[in-house]
């Protein structure tokens, strides 16, 4: 693998506001205040949304791809039992298949409430065939049906301003 340890921390229930929450609260505002029809003016709100400089829009193009992770992942991996409750994941290199959970992140609780770290084997198959399957195929863009493309024509395109219409709603 590429990492040696992959430690994974989540928030707390009701701890979870922060800087991020901030940044797209302010983004929401600018764009309920502003007509976009483009990307170009899409980018615009999200860079003008702050003065702090904390949204910044990343046009990414085709640079994307999507792949079929469930399918590989249920063929490979068994689910975690309660990982909606697990806040502490630790994977090891040096324990492929296994990850260490823990419900808290001990910082927060008291080391006696009984809340152990656990380990978990969470591989389905074999090391050598997860290693043989390779990554999971990637899913096309399905673009918009004709069908949909004719309700944006006749529906939408009346409310657009006529210099938009043709990127917008073609």
């Amino acid at each position: 693998g590429l990492h040696e340890r992959i430690t994974i921390s989540f928030m707390l229930t009701g701890h979870t506001r922060c800087l991020v929450d901030g940044c797209i609260g302010l983004l929401k505002q600018a764009f309920r205040r502003s007509n976009c029809y483009t990307m170009k003016q899409l980018e615009a709100v999200v860079t003008n949304s702050s003065q702090t400089g904390c949204n910044v829009a990343q046009h990414v193009g085709g640079a994307v791809s999507w792949r079929r992770w469930d399918s590989f992942l249920a063929d490979h991996f068994e689910a975690v039992e309660g990982i909606g409750e697990l806040h502490h994941m630790v994977f090891d290199s040096q324990k492929p298949g296994v990850v260490s959970v823990r419900r808290n992140d001990g910082a927060a609780v008291r080391r006696d409430d009984g809340d152990e770290v656990r380990e978990v084997s969470i591989l389905a198959s074999s090391e050598e065939v997860l290693l043989a399957s390779g990554l999971p195929p990637i899913l096309p863009a399905a673009g918009l049906t004709a069908e949909r493309q004719g309700y944006l024509f006749k529906h939408v395109r009346p409310h657009v301003p006529s210099e938009f219409q043709d990127e917008l709603c073609p």
